[in-house]
């Protein structure tokens, strides 16, 4: 049940991302690596911009922000944004067993 909210707000904040940025690839919203942690589930979901247009970000962040704003997300489910996060990295690379 909290893992379905969680994965529903996460949808949510895709969707709204899509429409605001549709040059840009949104992927996911998927588990984590690490998908429940305390009783905590976790969610991800990348935003990938080319640094051309927007070499620092300005443009991606306004559009979270919004889309966080603006998206169905419960009172008991708690969002982050990470950008450019070098823990992702690392879950990536665990995945893949290096």
């Amino acid at each position: 049940e909290r893992e379905e909210e969680v994965r529903r707000a996460a949808e949510s904040i895709a969707e709204r991302l899509r429409a605001m940025l549709p040059e840009e690839r949104v992927l996911g919203p998927a588990p984590a690596v690490l998908a429940r942690i305390q009783n905590q589930f976790r969610w991800h979901l990348i935003l990938k911009a080319p640094r051309g247009e927007d070499p620092v970000g300005a443009r991606s962040r306004d559009a979270a922000r919004q889309a966080l704003r603006d998206a169905a997300i419960p009172r008991s489910v708690r969002c982050t944004v990470d950008v450019d996060p070098v823990g992702m990295q690392s879950e990536i690379a665990a995945e893949r067993g290096a």
